[in-house]
Order: structure tokens, then sequence, then C-alpha cells
């Protein structure tokens, strides 16, 4: 079990949709862990097609100090990304997280 405690949340939404192959937003420095992809529609199988426009991303850190300076470089670090119509950051302070974390993308 990893123990977690901040969680800085990053939150985009793109003017077009993007594949998870050509758009990988890298992690913040000194994130423990750094998961991120799209809220991508599901082809009729059902499966996610890892395809679209809103884009969210997690990293999970063990101290108040690596997520806060994830916070405050987060424009710079993520300048490198697509034009967006928003971009959403915060810090997180999970009091439980127990989380099941799969993505499954049809490529």
């Amino acid at each position: 079990m990893r123990r977690v405690g901040w969680v800085f949340y990053s939150h985009w939404s793109f003017q077009a949709e993007h594949s998870h192959t050509g758009l990988a937003p890298t992690a913040p420095d000194d994130s423990d862990l750094w998961m991120c992809g799209p809220d991508s529609n599901r082809d009729p199988k059902i499966i996610r097609t890892c395809n679209g426009s809103s884009w969210t991303g997690a990293g999970f850190h063990s101290d108040p100090t690596s997520a806060q300076t994830a916070f405050d470089n987060a424009e710079q670090h993520f300048s490198s990304l697509p034009a967006n119509t928003e971009a959403l950051y915060a810090n997180l302070r999970p009091i439980r997280l127990a989380a099941h974390i799969g993505l499954h993308c049809q490529d």
C-alpha cells in the first residue's frame, strides 16, 4: 500500500480531441506517482477509446512541500500542452483514499 499525503490535481479542457498516444503530459517534479488521461467515450464494445477533449491528471505526493511546488509551477510545467479553453489546478489532502485504478485503451 502506498502512503499518500497530498494529491496535485490537474484538469484541462481542449478545443479538440487528443489521443492518449499523441498527448502525454509529464509528471511534475517530485511526484511519487503520476496518472493522467482523457475522459474518453466508449466504443460499441464498451472499451474506452482514450481520445478526449477533457483530460485529468493526478500527482501523488508524500509531503506537502512537493505538492505545493507542483501547484506553484503548473502553468510553466504544462506550457507545452496544446491551447486549452480551461485549466484547473488544485492541491487536495485526502482523508482516506481507496481506489482501484485501471485504464484499458484500445489502440
